[in-house]
């Protein structure tokens, strides 16, 4: 041990008969020390484990082992991956290893994810692409962690892991409930895909109100249905989000059409409203509850235009109060409700002799006022 080689000096120094200057002695030592030295990194080489787990046992303070350091003690497969791991909760916060490739042991990356993995856009995918887990809670939680706005480029991405790696990598990430809502949005901006629809029944509301805010989310049957279905609250926002899609799928279609989502998608926009009350294939049923619903978003001199471009003299003789009789639809009621709450006519009722018309009277005063 050094005791020894403490000895050695003193007796050489003191010793009364000794010829060999002070420096020599000093050389003498020096090369022992390293020899002494070689042995015993040697023995901790060839006792890693051992080593290991009295520095961590011993060790209160975390460990500020560089990325030359840490990664060869990783990568050691005489040491058992427990050990390792230890090893990896001891690193102080900051220690990061920038290429996860670089740590052999897959098992490890995991773990790495939480705080000693650097934020690249290369560390993300190779976990995802390489981990063999894919998309999984600690890429997740990585993902969430990344402070920096995440790019994403289909030519790096794909030219390093294979045609359609990107695409593969966006469904998992637009099916995955794991990301903060603010992360989330930031992805799906991050990627130039659409979602031409497949099942993400999982993910939650607010993921889904991105989606169609984001417009990520193609209009078509297939997505309306599930969304009607599935996030029945979504369906109005989804049709409003994709108005030209939706109307043209909706529009003159019997069988898809959904009384208040269709209004109330239509009625928030006043050209595509004047467009469908305008076109001649709309059911004169709908334009006349179209026509209701519009009136109250967008008010009496509207209503009243609207009424002379589409040539409803019905009601136009209303205004001009005289009386008129019209058939008993569900439209004609809401349209008559309308001219009521606006004190246009004193009323509406059945028609005395046909059963099956309204009778409603003008006042005189409307049009002067």
């Amino acid at each position: 041990g050094m005791s020894s080689l403490k000895t050695f000096v003193r007796r050489s120094d003191t010793s009364p008969s000794s010829t060999v200057k002070p420096w020599k002695i000093r050389r003498i030592s020096h090369t022992l020390c390293i020899f002494k030295l070689y042995a015993c990194k040697q023995y901790v080489n060839e006792n890693m484990e051992a080593f290991l787990s009295l520095l961590l046992e011993h060790t209160e303070k975390p460990l500020e082992d560089g990325e030359e350091i840490v990664l060869p003690i990783l990568n050691r497969e005489d040491l058992s991956r427990e050990c390792r791991e230890n090893y990896i909760s001891a690193l102080a916060d900051y220690i990061k290893i920038s290429d996860i490739k670089q740590v052999a042991d897959k098992e490890l990356w995991t773990q790495l994810l939480y705080g000693h993995l650097s934020h690249t856009i290369q560390n993300l995918t190779d976990y995802y692409f390489y981990s063999g887990k894919g998309m999984d809670q600690a890429l997740a939680e990585f993902i969430n962690s990344y402070s920096e706005p995440i790019k994403i480029s289909i030519k790096d991405i794909d030219g390093i892991y294979g045609d359609e790696s990107t695409q593969r990598l966006y469904e998992d990430i637009i099916k995955c409930n794991l990301f903060a809502d603010e992360k989330y949005s930031e992805l799906l901006k991050a990627f130039p895909f659409r979602c031409e629809g497949f099942p993400l029944k999982s993910i939650s509301e607010s993921k889904m109100r991105l989606m169609i805010t984001n417009k990520s989310l193609c209009m078509n049957l297939d997505n309306l249905h599930y969304i009607r279905t599935n996030y029945p609250e979504l369906a109005v926002l989804f049709a409003k989000q994709n108005m030209e899609e939706y109307m043209s799928l909706i529009g003159l279609n019997e069988e898809e059409y959904q009384e208040d989502e269709f209004l109330e998608t239509l009625i928030t926009n006043k050209d595509i409203l004047s467009k469908f009350l305008t076109d001649s294939e709309a059911p004169m049923e709908r334009k006349l509850i179209a026509l209701a619903r519009g009136a109250d978003n967008w008010g009496t001199l509207w209503l009243k235009s609207t009424l002379k471009s589409l040539k409803l003299v019905g009601y136009l003789d209303l205004l001009g109060g005289k009386t008129v009789t019209f058939e008993k639809t569900p439209g004609n009621k809401a349209l008559l409700d309308i001219f009521l709450s606006k004190k246009w006519i004193y009323g509406y009722d059945s028609d005395e002799k046909e059963e099956n018309l309204y009778r409603a009277t003008g006042k005189k005063y409307i049009e002067k006022r």
